[in-house]
Order: structure tokens, then C-alpha cells, then sequence
């Protein structure tokens, strides 16, 4: 039973070092918040709140695994090497397009011009929880982690 509790706690460790030191990573988590925000004002399905979860979850995962693939390559291969430089842009080549067809299908999901305007009213009614979010996000974003 113990080894089981210490699998999730190597995982949340794993995802706690990301959020702390891969600024990429920081970015998928704002993008995540964003879409969910944009999903409740703009009131979309079940369906499509089932589309958008699996792709909110992939791409953040995908930035997970570039970010194992790089620590082993930067370990095993510490000098500059053409195969470690391939290891590591294909894997963040890979995230680049998850994350592109991520951004599609939100497109697709909020391509509906009722629910934008609805939208556009809360913004008028509520812009200063938005300033508030994006001030927030910056900083986030950017913060300075360990490595």
C-alpha cells in the first residue's frame, strides 16, 4: 500500500518541479485557466467541455514528458552532440504541435459568435478580475524558479 502513495508523490513532485522551474510549463497551466474562464462565460457542452479537457490535459503532460527528456539527455549527453540536440528538439517539436491543434480546437469550441458576445458583456461588467488574472498570469509566467 505504501508504494502506491509514493508513486503519486513522486508525480506531484514531478509536477511540482515544473511549475516551479519550466516557464513553458507555467504557460500551458495559464493557457488551461484561460480556456476553463472562457468555458464558463461562454457556457459550452458537456461534449465540449469533455474535447477541451483532454486536450488541457495532454498538452501540459507532453510538456512534462519534454521536460523528463531533457533532463535524461542533458545528464547522459552533457557535451554538445548532434543526436542529444535532436532528442530534445523533437520532443519539444512534439508539444509545439499538440499544443497548435490544442489551439484549433479551442477554435473550433468558441467559434460561436452568441457566446462571444456574451462574453464580450462580462468582460465590460467584470474587466477588473481580468486585469487582475493577466497581472497575475505575468508573474507567474515569468517568475524566476530554481534549476
Amino acid at each position: 500500500m505504501k508504494k502506491r502513495g509514493f508513486g503519486f508523490k513522486n508525480a506531484f513532485c514531478g509536477i511540482c518541479h515544473a511549475v516551479r522551474c519550466e516557464r513553458n510549463f507555467r504557460v500551458h497551466i495559464v493557457a488551461v485557466l484561460t480556456v476553463i474562464y472562457f468555458g464558463c462565460v461562454f457556457g459550452i457542452t458537456k461534449t465540449q467541455w469533455a474535447i477541451l479537457a483532454l486536450v488541457m490535459g495532454a498538452v501540459p503532460a507532453a510538456e512534462l514528458v519534454n521536460t523528463a527528456i531533457e533532463a535524461v539527455v542533458d545528464r547522459l549527453a552533457p557535451e554538445k552532440c548532434v543526436q542529444a540536440r535532436i532528442a530534445k528538439d523533437c520532443a519539444a517539436g512534439a508539444v509545439l504541435v499538440l499544443a497548435v491543434f490544442a489551439v484549433i480546437i479551442a477554435g473550433i469550441v468558441f467559434s460561436e459568435r452568441a457566446g462571444w458576445v456574451r462574453v464580450w458583456e462580462y468582460i465590460k461588467e467584470n474587466y477588473i478580475y481580468l486585469i487582475v488574472f493577466a497581472i497575475l498570469s505575468v508573474i507567474f509566467v515569468f517568475a524566476k524558479g530554481e534549476r
